[in-house]
């Protein structure tokens, strides 16, 4: 089943644009709210990510609609992917229906791991913490008095 998502930040602005796109896409459900993103309580959007079984899709207008933060953006794609979810975004042309979209949501998934810290930082050898060996080494590499700029005169 196809569902749509729709939602208009204040309580005087206009849905029309997004349903009416919905529609065409082909939603047969549409779950609708005007409220703030920022809100912590959205109803409309708890209702149908409920609602969401295997092999069902969720059709927005534009990712903003669906989240506020690439952290919970990602959190979601990874729910949908595995719950075998479809999702897709009508004003960016995200679909992970084709086989490029699941693409997309992989690599999307995969660097969007360091955005949100939930996989280590292997790459940078514990330089972050000042605890690993190449920040030892480093270390140990400084001029006295050199304040990280290269100038030990800065």
């Amino acid at each position: 089943m196809i569902y749509g998502y729709a939602r208009v930040s204040r309580q005087d602005s206009n849905l029309a644009l997004q349903l009416y796109a919905l529609e065409q896409h082909g939603a047969e459900e549409i779950f609708q709210e005007k409220a703030s993103g920022a809100g912590i309580c959205r109803e409309q959007l708890e209702a149908v990510l409920g609602r969401l079984r295997p092999g069902d899709t969720l059709v927005v207008w534009k990712l903003d609609r669906l989240s506020r933060t690439m952290k919970q953006l990602l959190e979601l794609m990874e729910d949908f992917g595995r719950r075998r979810i479809d999702f897709v975004s009508l004003t960016e042309s995200f679909d992970t229906i084709t086989a490029a979209g699941r693409m997309c949501r992989r690599y999307l998934l995969r660097g969007g791991a360091d955005e949100t810290g939930s996989r280590p930082r292997a790459h940078l050898g514990g330089a972050c913490d000042g605890k690993g060996a190449r920040a030892r080494r480093w270390k140990a590499r400084q001029i006295p008095g050199d304040r990280g700029h290269g100038d030990p005169h800065v």
